[in-house]
């Protein structure tokens, strides 16, 4: 509905080049952040960690990349903001935080077999 209004005020051709333009920029900035946070994971891998921070961030941008194929304005946004690296951290810092509260609660439990 966003994409509609904004169409009626700027003109269609403006908002369908505004949304291939995000769609790319988006499809690099994934890409980018992406490969990034692989080689992070493989590093914790190597080292024998486990990569619970890395395989989340790469959780949000395959999110964030998902978001900014669909067309829409308030899609591409929050998008942009899942693939921005310190947004994207502090989005990650908040959800583990409610995880842990969460599971400190007893609202939700998680089984490992």
């Amino acid at each position: 509905m966003l994409l509609v209004e904004v169409g009626r005020r700027i003109g269609t051709l403006p908002v369908i080049f505004i949304v291939i333009i995000t769609a790319a920029l988006g499809a690099a900035l994934a890409r980018t952040q992406g490969f990034i946070v692989l080689r992070r994971v493989q590093y914790d891998l190597a080292e024998g960690r486990v990569p619970g921070d890395g395989l989340l961030e790469g959780f949000l941008i395959l999110v964030g990349s998902l978001l900014l194929l669909t067309p829409g304005l308030l899609s591409d946004f929050v998008g942009f903001i899942l693939l921005i690296p310190w947004s994207r951290r502090r989005l990650l810092t908040w959800l583990v935080a409610k995880l842990r509260h969460w599971i400190n609660t007893g609202s939700i439990n998680i089984f490992i077999r």
